[in-house]
């Protein structure tokens, strides 16, 4: 009888054992993101044939997505030359998001190195976060750039897995695109890419061609 009561008595443990860990894991672990996909947006997905998104659906994917993560902060730089907003996304973890001056002013010092002792300068290096900027599209025949850093941004805000995660603790991610160079090239795209098909045989799997003349 004895024995009985220790055996259920060791059982009950191990399952309390159990739950606690199941349960500290479930708290540990980072929430799932939910943001909306490219194609729930602009219709198709980022790199999908004959496909390329322009400025103005990227910037609408963007501002969407800040909506949806605390990853990601959208701001803008300036207007370019024919007066187009320039957006820049700014990716990090939360935590790292409510540091952004703080960490911003520790890469000017760093950089500037004014007044700075060695001493200083290796412990503003320790309190400080790598920051990565991303620039692409610079130029007009840069089709793939443009679309990877929508992609990129879409993956840092979205995925939970151990490595983004770190990556997000230590880095401040930066993404810019050319939105004059990005729009002038879409259009030149997209009009290739519609003669193509249909030279092919394959009417359909491009945009009319008035759909492309409106692509801003």
């Amino acid at each position: 009888m004895n024995n009985t009561r220790l055996t259920l008595r060791h059982f009950g443990l191990k399952q309390l054992g159990l739950i606690l860990i199941t349960a500290t894991a479930l708290i540990a672990a980072p929430a799932p993101t939910k943001i909306t996909p490219a194609k729930d947006l602009i219709g198709f997905s980022i790199g999908e044939d004959y496909k390329m998104a322009n400025y103005t659906q990227i910037s609408a994917l963007l501002k969407k997505w800040e909506t949806e993560s605390d990853r990601l902060k959208v701001v803008s730089i300036g207007t370019t030359a024919e007066g187009r907003p320039q957006y820049m996304a700014i990716i990090t973890s939360p935590e790292n998001h409510k540091k952004l001056e703080y960490y911003r002013n520790i890469s000017v010092r760093l950089s500037r190195a004014e007044g700075l002792t060695d001493d200083e300068a290796r412990k503003l290096a320790e309190e400080g976060k790598a920051i990565v900027w991303i620039d692409g599209g610079l130029h007009a025949t840069e089709t793939v750039n443009s679309q990877s850093l929508a992609e990129m941004v879409y993956q840092m805000s979205s995925r939970t897995d151990a490595e983004t995660m770190r990556f997000l603790d230590d880095v401040l991610f930066r993404s810019h695109g050319r939105p004059e160079s990005r729009r002038r090239r879409t259009r030149r795209q997209l009009v290739h890419a519609r003669r193509r098909c249909h030279q092919t045989h394959l009417p359909n799997a491009a945009p009319p061609l008035s759909q492309v003349h409106r692509s801003r």
